[in-house]
């Protein structure tokens, strides 16, 4: 297991088909090592919570909410979505985009 790894922490991917869960993984890891590298103090982490609600029949809409936390700082994002990885992806850039506004002066 890599060092970024045990930093990356999952909440509620049980029920999580096996191959989006290994494509939302690897999109937060590489996500963390970004972010790591920008923010630079390695007590940083990320937890990633997903939510399943209003369930139709075979769809679910999923509720991803994302958080960085640093020395110092925290930085949250949320994102709603019918499809899982969309909705990790696109909390995750929400992420990126509030920690480079922070960092990158």
């Amino acid at each position: 297991m890599e060092p970024e790894q045990l930093n990356v922490e999952f909440i509620g991917f049980h029920d999580t088909d096996s191959f989006e869960k290994a494509k939302a993984e690897t999109k937060a890891f590489n996500t963390f090592r970004k972010l790591a590298r920008i923010i630079k103090h390695p007590d940083t982490r990320l937890s990633i919570h997903v939510k399943e609600h209003e369930i139709e029949g075979e769809r679910r809409k999923y509720s991803i909410h994302s958080r960085l936390v640093c020395p110092g700082h925290s930085f949250d994002a949320t994102h709603d979505e019918w499809n899982i990885l969309t909705a990790v992806e696109k909390s995750l850039a929400a992420l990126e985009k509030e920690v480079i506004k922070k960092f990158k002066r």
